[in-house]
């Protein structure tokens, strides 16, 4: 029995979803056709720059379900705009945010997995020992000099 009832809640939280995406999006478009940008400028952009947040923050949650991404990405653009804003104009700015942006994204979401090596590593053992073995092999002359002299 509470397996259909939540199977039938399910659609319903997604059309919430939509119709907050919907809605913020249309409050967005208002701001940015209607309002003009000096009535802003007293509040330093604020209610402009949560509006762009909230938008982007419904707008992702619709695409993926990773709390992560739903508040990084948002943070990121909102971080461009204001840099922006307050006429810090130099190109290496949005690609130093959006390399941070995404080193964050990928800390809080691989797994330890992928980056510790397995303890039982025999094949990189005997990949080591067959280079000292080469090396071992080759003739006096063609060996590379030592800088320690006596």
């Amino acid at each position: 029995m509470a397996h259909k009832i939540i199977r039938k809640t399910k659609p319903i939280l997604l059309k919430i979803k939509f119709l907050m995406t919907f809605f913020s999006w249309m409050s967005l478009v208002y701001i940015i056709f209607f309002i003009h940008p000096q009535s802003w400028k007293d509040l330093y952009y604020i209610p402009f720059l949560l509006t762009v947040l909230i938008t982007f923050m419904f707008t992702i949650s619709l695409i993926t379900h990773r709390l992560v991404t739903i508040i990084l990405i948002p943070l990121g653009i909102v971080l461009i705009i204001s840099i922006r804003i307050f006429l810090i104009k130099d190109l290496i700015n949005p690609i130093l945010v959006l390399g941070l942006i995404f080193t964050l994204i990928y800390f809080f979401t691989s797994d330890s997995s992928n980056v510790i090596l397995p303890q039982n590593s025999n094949s990189i053992h005997k990949s080591i020992s067959k280079q000292i073995d080469n090396y071992a092999d080759l003739p006096q002359t063609n060996r590379p000099k030592s800088r320690i002299t006596n």
